[in-house]
């Protein structure tokens, strides 16, 4: 593989990758554009809108400004990140320039100042609205985190609700966290090395408060070990505490064995586990198919349970349809245990009898066959223990919901990840998706309208320091909406 640069007076750089062959080979990489460079300006302010001096702003680019090519002159997958960085003047005014066409991360950043970031597609539209980043100042708060005695919490962690601090206490149970100016923030947190202590759930810090002190609940506390057959510690395992079909606390299982998990109040609980582990837990293809029997169990106790190997010997039949009733060629997967069990696509019959399941509470879902260009809606997954049955999954008909994503006005820009489901209100989700955006900040999705403004969006954070994801509802019934993700 080798590198070569292209440039031009008064045109753009462009790094190039080739994949050639032989030392002796004539490799054509095709024609090679060579772009007008750009610019981004704006202006860095304050919150109370005056102009920030010396800021530092970082451009940078997770697609523009290098590409790969093969032998035969093909654009290949592109990997590098440009980036230019400057800083602003006594009027908060930067300019970039020399910087090639296409989607750019703008980052603003001070000491004592929360970093901010925006997507921008160079060239910015002529007479658009200059860029302005607001960058809130920050105060230093001293957080003391004490147990019911009063005692220190040593090695707490301290997170605030943005993400954009967290740290740990020291020996005095103190951090010092960076939260906004004049406004009051949320922290969260976790007694790590206590477990009789309860995690805090967030509190309020008040706008004026320089110094904070908390005091951590002690935890009402179900113990016991989880290990295989053989006595072996079920490493890594999630095991569950329930009331009823509420879930009320989990604890992992360590090195030895052992969990504990906090489930706020006396009374009797029942311990399931699924197969679940943390992602530390071993890899997917390692992991024995084990089941532990569902275990009353009250707090103060010390239980031992056990996880046995599940027997493999069970089959069902199952038949997938298109939204017309039609038989339709399909992949289905069988899940358990955090595992794939089987997975098989079906022929023009759309049917199949899947054998060695194992006699455990397993998940059958279809996935959607290529080439499909309506708005067909998968069907829900269907949660039984096979015995036999025969169970129909059928296709469902939606309508497309054209979604675009705004930050200051502006299209959010290429690849910003969005979770969505139809959980809104409170109801049970019976629907999960995943999309990207395109450059132009948007992107298509099958729902069903009768879910009316239940769709939830999860969008990931914009850039780097831009802190945590951001939650909007819409309605499915829309055909197409901008959502804004403005405060």
């Amino acid at each position: 593989a080798h590198t070569i640069q292209a440039r031009a007076l008064e045109r753009a750089s462009v790094l190039l990758d080739i994949d050639a062959g032989s030392a002796d080979e004539t490799v054509d990489v095709g024609d090679i554009e060579l772009p007008r460079p750009v610019a981004i300006e704006g202006r860095v302010v304050d919150a109370e809108g005056q102009g920030y001096a010396s800021v530092s702003v970082k451009v940078e680019s997770k697609t523009t400004g290098r590409s790969s090519r093969r032998a035969n002159g093909v654009p290949a997958q592109t990997t590098y990140r440009g980036y230019r960085q400057v800083r602003t003047d006594q009027r908060g005014w930067f300019r970039v320039g020399d910087l090639l066409p296409g989607p750019w991360e703008v980052q603003a950043s001070a000491a004592g100042a929360e970093p901010q970031t925006r997507t921008v597609v160079a060239p910015q539209p002529e007479g658009a609205r200059p860029l302005e980043i607001v960058l809130a100042r920050t105060r230093v708060v001293t957080i003391t985190v004490l147990d019911p005695d009063g005692k220190p919490v040593v090695s707490a962690y301290v997170q605030d609700k943005a993400r954009t601090s967290s740290q740990r206490t020291d020996d005095r149970g103190q951090v010092q966290i960076s939260l906004p100016m004049d406004r009051a923030a949320s922290i969260t947190v976790w007694p790590m090395e206590r477990k009789d202590l309860r995690q805090l759930l967030p509190v309020e810090i008040p706008a004026d408060a320089m110094e904070f002190e908390i005091r951590l609940e002690r935890a009402v506390l179900v113990r016991g070990t989880l290990k295989d057959e053989t006595g072996t510690p079920v490493r890594d395992a999630v095991v569950y505490a329930f009331r009823g079909e509420e879930r009320v606390g989990m604890g992992v299982v360590d090195s030895e064995g052992a969990f504990s998990i906090d489930v706020k109040e006396l009374g009797e609980v029942e311990l399931r586990w699924n197969g679940d582990y943390v992602m530390r837990g071993p890899s997917v293809g390692d992991r024995p198919l084990l089941a532990m029997s569902p275990t009353r169990a009250s707090p103060g106790a010390e239980l031992e349970l056990v996880a046995r190997a599940v027997p493999m010997n069970r089959t069902l039949r199952v038949q997938v349809l298109a939204p017309d009733g039609s038989p339709l060629a399909s992949r289905i997967a069988v899940s358990g245990g955090m595992k794939i069990i089987a997975d098989r696509t079906v022929d023009e019959s759309g049917a199949a009898v899947l054998e060695d399941l194992p006699a455990i509470e397993v998940h059958v879902s279809a996935h959607m066959p290529k080439g499909i260009t309506e708005p067909w809606l998968m069907p829900e997954s269907i949660q039984l223990v096979p015995d036999g049955q025969a169970i129909t999954l059928q296709f469902r008909m939606g309508t497309w919901l054209d979604v675009t994503l705004q930050k200051g006005g502006r299209p959010v820009g290429a690849n910003v990840s969005v979770q969505l489901s139809n959980a809104g209100g409170g109801q049970r989700a019976t629907w999960h998706h995943g999309a990207a955006t395109d450059r132009e900040g948007h992107f298509r999705i099958a729902v069903d309208p009768a879910w009316g403004n239940s769709v939830m969006l999860n969008i990931a954070p914009t850039g780097q320091g831009s802190g945590s994801w951001i939650s909007r509802r819409v309605d499915a019934a829309a055909g197409r909406v901008d959502v804004s993700l403005d405060d």
